[in-house]
C-alpha cells in the first residue's frame, strides 16, 4: 500500500485540533434514519494522562460480552495505539489492561477496520500500523514504513482470567450429568480442581487431565450423579473459558460456559 500527502494540503505540526478533547458517542435508530440524541461512552478519565483523547471505538458482540478495540491518542507524542475495551451494555466500557495490544517502539500509529470480524471459532483484525507519528513524521534516520497485518485468535481465547497465587475461580453451581467439565487454559498451566458439594461446606481434589490447551476435569467416577455444586479452579496461568455438558447447569436445560 502506497501512501501519498498532498503537498498542498496545511497541517499543525503538533495538534490538529488543539483545545479540543476526542471522545466517543452513541446513537440509536430504529430505521437507520432516525437519530436519537447521542450519549457520550468513552472519554479520557482521571487515570489517563491530560494528554490521551479517544479517537476510535471498533466493537464486536461475542456472549456474554462486546469486545472494543479503543483508538487511544495521545496527543503529546502524536502515538495512536490499539487499546482492548468490554462492555455488557455498549454504554459502559471497562479498560481493564489499559495497556495497548501491540507497543512495538517502532509503531506509533495504528488504524484498524471498521469491525472485528468473526467466523469459523476464529475472531480476525485487520489493522494498518506505521512508523511515522499521526502527522506522518519519523523519527531521524528511519524510513517511513505503512504496512497492513492481520491478527487472529480463537474465539474461546478471547476473554481469560489470569489465576496466581491464592487467586480461585468458582463455578457456577452445576449437576454432574456422568459427562466431564471441561476448561480451557493456557499452554503450560499449572492447574488444581477441588468439588465441593452444594449442601457441604467440605471439598475434595479431583483429577485433571490436560492435554495442550484443553484441561479435563474427571468427576466421572469420584462424585455421584446429578450431584450439584461447584468447582474451584486454582494454579498458575490464564483460564479462558469452561464448557458443561447439557443439563450441567442447576436449573437450566443447556450447557454453559463461564
Amino acid at each position: 500500500v502506497t501512501m501519498i500527502k498532498d503537498p498542498a494540503s496545511p497541517y499543525a505540526n503538533k495538534e490538529l485540533c488543539p483545545g479540543f478533547v476526542r471522545i466517543v458517542m452513541r446513537w440509536t435508530s430504529p430505521d437507520g434514519l432516525t437519530l436519537s440524541e447521542p450519549e457520550i461512552v468513552l472519554t479520557p478519565d482521571e487515570q489517563d494522562s491530560p494528554a490521551t483523547q479517544c479517537y476510535y471505538l471498533s466493537i464486536l458482540p461475542l456472549e456474554p460480552y462486546t469486545v472494543g478495540i479503543f483508538g487511544n491518542f495521545n496527543i503529546q507524542n502524536q502515538r495512536l495505539l490499539m487499546e482492548p475495551v468490554w462492555s455488557r451494555d455498549h454504554r459502559h466500557w471497562s479498560r481493564t489492561t489499559r495497556q495497548p495490544l501491540f507497543d512495538e517502539d517502532y509503531v506509533t500509529a495504528v488504524c484498524i477496520n471498521d469491525i472485528v470480524l468473526e467466523a469459523d471459532g476464529t475472531v480476525t483484525l485487520y489493522y494498518s500500523a506505521s512508523n511515522t507519528d499521526h502527522n506522518g513524521k519519523i523519527r531521524e534516520g528511519d524510513v517511513a514504513e505503512n504496512k497492513l497485518y492481520k491478527a487472529q485468535v480463537p474465539r474461546r481465547k478471547f476473554f481469560g482470567r489470569k489465576l496466581e497465587g491464592d487467586v480461585t475461580l468458582v463455578s457456577p453451581a452445576i449437576r454432574f450429568t456422568g459427562k466431564n467439565p471441561k476448561i480451557y487454559v493456557s499452554e503450560g498451566m499449572e492447574l488444581t480442581c477441588e468439588w465441593q458439594d452444594m449442601f457441604s461446606t467440605n471439598a475434595q481434589n479431583v483429577e485433571v487431565q490436560i492435554n495442550g490447551d484443553v484441561a479435563e476435569v474427571k468427576l466421572a467416577g469420584k462424585i455421584d450423579l446429578t450431584s450439584t455444586g461447584y468447582l474451584h479452579i486454582t494454579g498458575k496461568g490464564i483460564v479462558y473459558d469452561a464448557e458443561f455438558p447439557a443439563h450441567a447447569v442447576a436449573g437450566s436445560d443447556r450447557g454453559t460456559h463461564i
